[in-house]
């Protein structure tokens, strides 16, 4: 079962979605730095249909669709049936999960405020902490504190390390809050 678009927004929020961040995706268009990452699940509706029973990594669970990546061929879902519950994302190109987030949203958030921090090089950590904490992460300053540490010691200085240091670091930061 797909959940409906109607449906969606109160089956995020019991499934502890923050508020803030559904409020900051329907107004994204105001939000330059997050504008180029995320987006309303639109793609997802759109091309859901034509791939729901194929896909292996999809196909036994109902799907909350959470939003789209920039180029509107990765969605950001939440997964469930009578087993398992997960936060995770997959491409349109490829039958698999690129990442899984078990039933934590603050790491699929987690994850994706590392890549604004990647992105808009611009932005002062402040600045960045602002924008977590808008979108409601309440582990932002937190998160940025560690990846300035993390960036000054070489800690994910490689696709490797990188994964390490998410594996190692992510689930203690976001409990942090």
């Amino acid at each position: 079962m797909i959940v409906s678009k109607e449906n969606r927004k109160e089956k995020l929020l019991q499934i502890g979605v923050p508020e803030a961040f559904l409020k900051t995706l329907e107004n994204i268009q105001n939000e330059s730095e997050l504008s180029c990452m995320i987006k309303e699940p639109d793609d997802f509706y759109y091309y859901i249909d034509s791939i729901y029973q194929n896909y292996k990594c999809i196909k036994d669970y109902n799907i909350v669709p959470i939003f789209d990546g920039d180029n509107g061929d990765k969605f950001y879902v939440y997964l469930f049936n009578d087993e398992e519950q997960k936060f995770a994302h997959f491409e349109l190109e490829n039958d698999e999960l690129y990442s899984d987030h078990g039933t934590s949203f603050d790491l699929m958030l987690a994850n994706l405020l590392i890549d604004l921090y990647e992105l808009a090089e611009e932005l002062s950590i402040s600045e960045l902490t602002k924008k977590g904490e808008m979108i409601g992460a309440k582990f932002s300053k937190q998160l940025f504190k560690q990846l300035v540490v993390a960036e000054e010691k070489n800690l994910r200085s490689s696709n490797e390390l990188d994964k390490k240091w998410r594996k190692n670091n992510l689930t203690e930061i976001v409990k942090s809050s």
